[in-house]
């Protein structure tokens, strides 16, 4: 009897203590969302690449983009910013097209840093939020190609520059560019008509 006492207990303290974090932080509450298989598959073909504003202005077009990968948190992001500023502008008479891309999840913060003018790529975070996975994912892809891997491994390491051709990654920078060798290569991409 005290056994079915004591477990009949342990599950009201556990409910309880539950009910009490869920009552401090409201936020899971509104962002619980209960989803059936169904609506999971369709929400990947809602937010595929291939539906972003990304594929449709930029990725699915003739031009060579420059896709800069960053986050407000990220120092070496933002001085290599000045660098990438630097690219462009010297590639200014070119069709070349210049995007970033930021891993931040405050919508503010883009919007607070991208008004600041420090980076003059065009950003594309917030109108392509919801394809954020999508993105990165067709990115991830792009890289084993040119790896030639087999293994996906979905990570990101900032700042990540990547150079893409007639819809492909051809190729790919971690950490910081080096300015001469990353014009020299987005030089040779472009004179590859």
């Amino acid at each position: 009897m005290k056994k079915i006492f004591y477990i009949t207990l342990t599950i009201c303290l556990c409910i309880a203590f539950g009910l009490f974090l869920i009552n401090q932080n409201t936020d899971i509450i509104k962002n619980l969302k209960i989803r059936t298989a169904d609506q999971v598959k369709k929400d990947e073909v809602k937010y595929s690449l291939k539906n972003s504003p990304f594929y449709k202005q930029y990725f699915s077009k003739k031009n060579l983009i420059v896709f800069n990968i960053w986050a407000t948190w990220c120092e070496p992001c933002l001085k290599e910013m000045s660098v990438l500023n630097k690219v462009k502008k010297q590639m200014n008479n070119s069709d070349i097209i210049f995007l970033s891309y930021s891993l931040d999840n405050d919508s503010l913060k883009i919007k607070n840093f991208n008004a600041s003018k420090r980076f003059d790529f065009k950003d594309i975070t917030l109108e392509n939020y919801s394809y954020k996975n999508s993105i990165l994912l067709a990115l991830d892809a792009n890289k084993n190609e040119i790896n030639n891997s087999i293994i996906n491994i979905s990570s990101t390491e900032l700042p990540e520059t990547f150079i893409i051709k007639n819809g492909k990654v051809v190729y790919i920078t971690k950490g910081m560019i080096n300015y001469e060798d990353f014009l020299e290569k987005l030089k040779s991409f472009n004179s590859q008509k």
